[in-house]
């Protein structure tokens, strides 16, 4: 990627100013002049620099997908729709403790805890709760601490600005969004900078959109609640809210007032420069989606299976058309810049053409 003289007042100016920030957390303690309250992220003070990693490390600015899937998959081959994998399955927690608390099957929680205690990292980053269900960044060090944090959050939190409280020598597994596993590639990508060499291991989940934390205010407005157990958004239909008093449903219309803007210009919801990504099946809410991309990542799952922390099913090749369908229309969105709800930019992909062509549907395979 070409190499761009830019700093902090030019990351407000394009990305915060603009409302595309999208709180991953990167760009925080990276400067001690960016800080992030609540959801929210912003330049606290001048800075005089010109030249800033703060702007190079943004999902936000301009970003090559095919330069950062060839630094983390080694070939030139860039796959357009999921992003370079290995493997594709259907997957659970084997055991009680790690499915219990969590959403969808429970591996993310089942694979940080075995990187763990098998002395894979020594760290891992995850988004727990605040008092209030706010999210919060948790860094966990042990297996009991990695299940406090379990469950999905559908709100958006600067997960990754915790990594700069890591200690020099910590090898350090990340979970994220797909915009935050963005981030983290293009700090790796900063050689100079030493959380990059922190990150040991990537787990992306699947997103489409992160809610502003003023859900919850709507939450409690609207339905009187003031703490969440789980919610869960598909494809179509009724948003689902479990609270301490029971199911809620609320219109799907009423929540996209409350999507964080930036989301709507994501042209990556399966996080395809994780190591492994993970998401829902979209059917069984047992069992999710779980794609295998690096040779990390394979390592730590067939680790998994064959310990019984894990288990795994052939993915239906009918799944994977349905998945493929629902990504190649988010990438389209975002490409053909079509909104009904939000503005889209996407003036910082920086892509082939004969792929932006054949993402729109105007052109031939790649």
């Amino acid at each position: 990627m070409e190499e761009l003289k830019k700093g902090s007042q030019d990351l407000k100016r394009e990305v915060m100013d603009g409302g595309w920030c999208v709180s991953c957390g990167v760009c925080v303690e990276a400067c001690p002049y960016i800080k992030a309250l609540g959801d929210r992220v912003a330049v606290i003070h001048d800075c005089r620099l010109d030249d800033g990693n703060c702007y190079k490390i943004c999902p936000r600015t301009e970003t090559d997908y095919h330069t950062l899937s060839k630094m983390v998959h080694q070939k030139d081959e860039y796959e357009p729709v999921l992003g370079g994998h290995r493997k594709l399955y259907f997957a659970r927690a084997a055991q009680e403790k790690f499915s219990e608390p969590a959403q969808y099957g429970g591996v993310v929680t089942a694979l940080a805890a075995l990187a763990l205690s098998e002395n894979e990292v020594d760290a891992a980053l995850l988004t727990g709760n605040s008092p209030g269900n706010r999210p919060q960044p948790v860094l966990a060090r042990k297996e009991e601490e990695v299940v406090a944090a379990a469950g999905s959050k559908y709100t958006v939190c600067p997960t990754v600005k915790g990594l700069y409280k890591t200690n020099d020598d910590d090898r350090v597994l990340v979970v994220g969004r797909p915009c935050q596993v963005t981030g983290l590639r293009k700090l790796q990508h900063r050689t100079e900078m030493r959380q990059g060499k922190n990150v040991e291991l990537i787990i992306g989940l699947f997103c489409f959109f992160s809610l502003r934390y003023d859900f919850y205010d709507f939450l409690q407005d609207e339905l009187g609640i003031d703490a969440v157990c789980g919610m869960d958004i598909p494809k179509d239909g009724d948003v689902r809210v479990l609270s301490p008093s029971g199911k809620h449903e609320v219109p799907l219309d009423k929540i996209r007032p409350l999507i964080k803007q930036g989301c709507h210009s994501c042209f990556d919801p399966t996080s395809e420069l994780s190591d492994i990504s993970v998401g829902s099946t979209e059917s069984d809410p047992g069992w999710c989606t779980l794609i295998v991309r690096t040779e990390k990542g394979d390592a730590l799952v067939q680790k998994a299976i064959a310990q019984k922390v894990i288990e795994v099913q052939p993915y239906p090749a009918e799944k994977e058309k349905q998945l493929r369908e629902a990504v190649v229309n988010k990438k389209r969105r975002v490409l053909l810049e079509q909104h009904d709800f939000a503005p889209i930019n996407s003036s910082y992909l920086n892509m082939d053409e004969k792929m932006r062509q054949f993402l729109k549907g105007r052109g031939e395979n790649v």
